[in-house]
């Protein structure tokens, strides 16, 4: 045999054998792994579902309340999707991902998953400004914890005379006016949650103040006088009138 022939006789040979032994191109493996974990229960209503999967280049998501009826909710080029709206709380879902292979028009269904949403109905906490602060600014940016979406903000200056601000969907809030020295203010927040549910959380309170001690670093000191004198080294000091909080005397650092 030449040495051509020998040299060709090889190529096909390692040619046939690469061929054998490659997977099929086109065929997606089935999707596993699923999280929330297949069965897993107290699962949070906000949760994203994941997936595991091979060879696949976009994902059929179909989901429901029973195994034998899940409607397609959605198709992504990512493992990974997030329903809107959100889960309820306190239900079982069903769901299956379809892996999907564009170029050849094959796909692989994956088996059933299901898992339990939780209740997720926690109060509102962790206030700020703290309950019963008494030296607050003005003009305050007020912020809490809470695992809900959306929330209604009262505020008013008793505890029973709470009128509803607004509804908002990021856990903080904003006075648009100035408040009043010395005065004693109210507010409450409301947590909504899938399904109607609403948990109202403490009333809490504060005293804004005119006049608000400098951070931690600030030059800070009493004159004896009844004054008071701060200033941050980068702006400068103020000398302020302590019963009143009217400004005497400022001066810029130059």
């Amino acid at each position: 045999m030449s040495w051509n022939r020998l040299v060709r006789t090889l190529m096909f040979a390692l040619l046939g054998a690469a061929l054998c032994c490659a997977p099929a191109l086109g065929t997606p493996a089935a999707p596993d792994e699923p999280y929330p974990a297949d069965g897993a229960s107290s699962v949070s209503p906000y949760s994203q579902l994941r997936w595991a999967c091979e060879s696949a280049d976009q994902y059929e998501v179909y989901l429901g309340t029973t195994p034998d009826f899940l409607d397609p909710v959605g198709t992504v080029a990512t493992k990974a999707f997030k329903p809107v709206p959100i889960f309820a709380p306190g239900h079982t879902y069903y769901w299956r991902i379809v892996a999907l292979e564009t170029g050849t028009g094959k796909s692989a269904p994956g088996p059933v998953w299901s898992f339990t949403t939780g209740t997720a109905t926690n109060l509102p906490s962790n206030p700020n400004p703290q309950d019963g602060a008494t030296e607050v600014r003005l003009h305050p940016t007020m912020t809490w914890d809470s695992d809900a979406a959306q929330w209604v903000v009262r505020f008013g200056t008793s505890e029973t005379g709470l009128s509803q601000t607004l509804t908002t969907a990021v856990r903080s809030y904003s006075l648009s006016e100035d408040l009043k020295p010395g005065v004693q203010y109210f507010w409450q927040v409301t947590a909504i949650y899938p399904g109607g549910i609403l948990r109202d959380g403490p009333v809490w309170t504060f005293t804004a103040t005119r006049t608000v001690p400098p951070s931690p670093g600030d030059l800070t000191w009493d004159s004896g006088g009844g004054c008071s004198v701060w200033g941050s080294g980068l702006s400068g000091v103020g000398v302020f009138l302590a019963a009143t909080g009217v400004l005497l005397a400022s001066r810029r650092r130059r």
